[in-house]
């Protein structure tokens, strides 16, 4: 899958979206609301376990994009959540998570997935 990012619109494959929910095998619009996400406390641990149930491959990397000016938060639950699992995980602005998945997805043992936030 190719990711790119401009305000407002994630294209994965050429299909738009305003945020992305991307995972091994799976893309889908991340509705926030779903899971209880927001600017403060942030992303959920819900968001990244629904990423992971829809994953149809197992996830090595989950990246975490706190948008264009580094907005959207993670909440500390998630961040316990992912701190004990053995996933490798990152926080960054939304430009270089989407560059950091691309050259993820490059690396034949690695299996990315990322929630991406493209606005504030």
């Amino acid at each position: 899958m190719s990711v790119t990012v401009s305000w407002s619109r994630v294209s994965v494959n050429g299909q738009p979206y305003r945020d992305a929910l991307i995972a091994p095998g799976y893309v889908s619009e991340w509705d926030w609301k779903e899971c209880g996400t927001s600017h403060i406390p942030g992303v959920t641990r819900q968001a990244v376990e629904k990423l992971l149930r829809h994953a149809r491959q197992p996830v090595t990397d989950i990246i975490l994009s706190s948008g264009f000016h580094e907005k959207l938060h993670v909440s500390p639950d998630c961040r316990m959540f992912l701190s004990s699992s053995p996933l490798k995980w990152w926080v960054l602005p939304t430009p270089r998570a989407v560059q950091l998945y691309n050259e993820m997805k490059k690396d034949p043992t690695r299996q990315p997935a990322a929630l991406i936030h493209s606005t504030c």
